[in-house]
């Protein structure tokens, strides 16, 4: 009996976590935010998709380059911290699993200044994939690679 409950905890706890959460497949390689991801879903597009919907998103990226290319304002010297996904970095706000096909077959680039992905809440996980030409902010820890832990968290 007693291992009957703790396992009945144990998939309650987990379906708790799947419930509101989606998978999202990037469509395209160009940078745009429209404000909707159908058909036509860039990287920034799923992420703002992600953020919106509660629990653990799943975001697949299949082989080539995706770039960062909305940049910020052109007269914006000063860093703003924008942290809708309307320009510059890609924001994260809930827990977020961004899955390539592979590191050589995968890659996220930045062509503008900065970093590339800013994790505001919740835990960001990146598999299979290159993120390549973005800043690491001082405040941006590492760790092992755990699936039980993030990779990247600010």
């Amino acid at each position: 009996m007693k291992y009957q409950v703790t396992i009945s905890a144990l998939l309650v706890s987990a379906l708790s976590n799947l419930v509101g959460a989606q998978t999202i497949y990037v469509t395209k390689f160009a940078d745009t935010f429209d404000g909707t991801c159908d058909d036509d879903c860039s990287l920034r597009e799923a992420i703002e998709l992600a953020n919106q919907s509660p629990g653990m998103d799943r975001i697949y990226l299949g082989a080539g380059t995706y770039t960062l290319e909305i940049p910020p304002e052109p007269d914006d010297w000063e860093f703003i911290d924008e942290n809708h996904n309307v320009r510059d970095d890609f924001d994260i706000t809930d827990d977020i699993e961004i899955i390539g096909r592979s590191m050589e077959d995968t890659i996220v680039k930045n062509t503008t200044r900065g970093r590339l992905f800013h994790v505001v809440s919740g835990n960001a996980w990146f598999e299979r994939l290159s993120i390549v030409d973005g800043d690491t902010p001082v405040s941006v820890r590492l760790s092992q690679v755990d699936r039980t832990a993030p990779v990247v968290r600010q």
